[in-house]
């Protein structure tokens, strides 16, 4: 088994390699010079739009462990914004996921409760990034004829579908396909992972609250990204970064990489190239969004380090 050390230098290495490729292939001056030029009143701007995205999906956290205990929003924001700053200083974006079972903990949740609802948490934020993925599917295709484009994002919204539905339909498919005696040595927290996607994603009350939050939550983070594309003179639409930021978002998460470093960039600079934009500026944005993610995470540290006392 790799050691945890040895793992975190790997992907920081990553993260280091796809940054250094991508600086080489624009003009480093050219992108200097755009991060120079950001408006710092813009900038400022879309930190203040993206703290609602941690709002909204504490509130979500709320609704989400609602089926099985009662957790009030104060911890629940306690607990999202540690999260979200563990998941900026760790190897992918799902890093913080696990000081949120920790923490849901000190809540009296007991260990295999809390799992079930920052997995199903988790689920409602993924699931809401393939459906906009495939909202936007017929635009993308527009913009670019290319065949190996378009079946790769076809692709990739049958994968996040099936991942779900085989997650809410575990115990029944392990039923169907697995002989009896595989069936006994599966865990039990399997079964009830299942059963409890089911309730959280198919019951109309849990379904509206956890995917109506996450759009929300979604449309705040878009928000924070054309503010960022305004403050570097960039006219990119609205509508145009909420089709692609859900890929970059969605590299993002892949955990071979520190917090998403490389993975978001590789991606985005591509997708905006589709809009006809420069590799220097796309990178420069691409960048932006990360420093004000990481920016609006730091507090969780603060909250983290309160709680320690």
């Amino acid at each position: 088994m790799m050691r945890p050390w040895l793992a975190f230098l790997l992907k920081a290495a990553v993260s280091i390699a796809l940054l250094a490729v991508l600086v080489q292939r624009v003009d480093g001056a050219a992108l200097l010079a755009r991060l120079r030029q950001a408006d710092s009143l813009l900038l400022l701007a879309a930190l203040l739009a993206y703290l609602p995205a941690i709002l909204l999906q504490a509130w979500r956290l709320c609704g989400v462990a609602r089926p099985l205990v009662r957790l009030r929003y104060g911890p629940a924001l306690a607990i999202t914004w540690i999260g979200h700053a563990f998941g900026q200083l760790l190897p992918s974006q799902i890093g913080g996921d696990p000081f949120r079972v920790w923490y849901l903990g000190k809540q009296d949740i007991r260990l295999r409760q809390g799992f079930l609802i920052v997995l199903a948490d988790r689920v409602f934020g993924f699931i809401a990034l393939f459906l906009l993925l495939a909202v936007g599917l017929p635009w993308l295709f527009g913009l670019s004829g290319d065949a190996l484009l378009r079946g790769f994002a076809i692709a990739l919204v049958l994968a996040g579908l099936a991942a779900w539905l085989g997650a809410v339909w575990f115990d029944r498919l392990a039923m169907l396909l697995l002989p009896a005696a595989w069936q006994r040595r599966l865990p039990a927290l399997l079964g009830e992972m299942a059963v409890f996607l089911r309730q959280a994603t198919f019951r109309p009350g849990p379904a509206l609250n956890g995917f109506g939050l996450s759009l929300l939550a979604y449309l705040a983070q878009t928000l924070m990204a054309w503010l960022l594309a305004r403050g570097l003179g960039l006219d990119i639409g609205f509508l145009a970064l909420l089709i692609l930021m859900p890929l970059a978002n969605i590299a993002a998460f892949l955990p071979v990489s520190i917090a998403g470093w490389g993975l978001r960039e590789a991606v985005l600079v591509p997708a905006l190239a589709l809009l006809g934009l420069p590799g220097e500026s796309a990178l420069a944005l691409s960048i932006l969004i990360g420093l004000v993610q990481l920016a609006a995470a730091l507090p969780g540290l603060a909250v983290w380090l309160a709680l320690r006392r």
